[in-house]
């Protein structure tokens, strides 16, 4: 599963709860991606998720919701609330769906992160 951010800041985000200033790569790229339109998708809803489904580390629920999804192949996309950010989503893309090959790499840029951002 590929896990991606609608924006910078919540990639961001995500990025400094699980990382920290010691542990960030030096190497660390933003990628951003073009999702055409006409991929499948599905969206979770907040008040569809399970109590407690923002907790760290991760629910086992939550993991199986993805691991579904992922197995399903129903859809190539799947949208879901951002657990760090709220009223922000972030995407999950499955690899392995037919229609992977249409997402294209738009740009990588190198990312250093304001050391600030850790303090």
């Amino acid at each position: 599963m590929i896990y991606s951010a609608e924006s910078r800041a919540l990639t961001m985000a995500d990025v400094v709860v699980h990382l920290t200033i010691a542990t960030l790569p030096s190497d660390y790229v933003m990628i951003e991606i073009n999702i055409p339109d006409d991929i499948s998708f599905l969206e979770i809803k907040a008040d569809k998720l399970p109590e407690n489904w923002n907790i760290h580390p991760p629910s086992v629920n939550t993991h199986k919701m993805g691991d579904g999804f992922i197995d399903s192949l129903e859809a190539c996309i799947l949208k879901v609330p951002s657990a760090v950010v709220q009223g922000d989503c972030n995407y999950l893309i499955n690899p392995y769906h037919k229609e992977f090959k249409k997402i294209k790499i738009y740009d990588v840029d190198d990312f250093p992160f304001d050391k600030r951002i850790f303090q």
